[in-house]
Formats: structure tokens, sequence, C-alpha cells
């Protein structure tokens, strides 16, 4: 199987476990302050960030140390 495949679909898993966290997180607990909210807004945006920044990078270079 191809590595990019593997790579790309442990991210997947991983951004979708941690959106589901977040989500029933947030929805099960008491009202965030507004600190808060901007707390974790912040690291979303991080997250997706440098999660697309993985993707961008294993597409433009090879991965040349898996043979």
């Amino acid at each position: 199987m191809n590595p990019y495949t593997l790579l790309m679909a442990f991210f997947f898993v991983l951004v979708c476990v941690v959106a589901l966290s977040v989500y029933y997180g947030l929805i099960h607990q008491p009202p965030l302050s507004r600190n808060q909210i901007k707390f974790v807004l912040f690291f979303l945006l991080a997250t997706l960030l440098s999660l697309i920044g993985i993707f961008l990078s294993l597409s433009f270079f090879p991965l040349f140390w898996i043979k």
C-alpha cells in the first residue's frame, strides 16, 4: 500500500476523533466564557493549519526515507 495513503488515512481518522471529542465536549459542558471559546477556536485553527501543511508537504515532497 502507498505510504501517502496510509498517512492521509491516519490524519483523517485523527481529525475525525479530535472533531468528535471537541463537539461532544462542547455540547455536554456548561456554557464557555468568551476567553475559553477564543482558546478553543485558536487551537482548532492551529490544528487545521498544521494538518493542511502536512498534507501539502506530503503531496509536493516525496517521502525519500521510505523505501
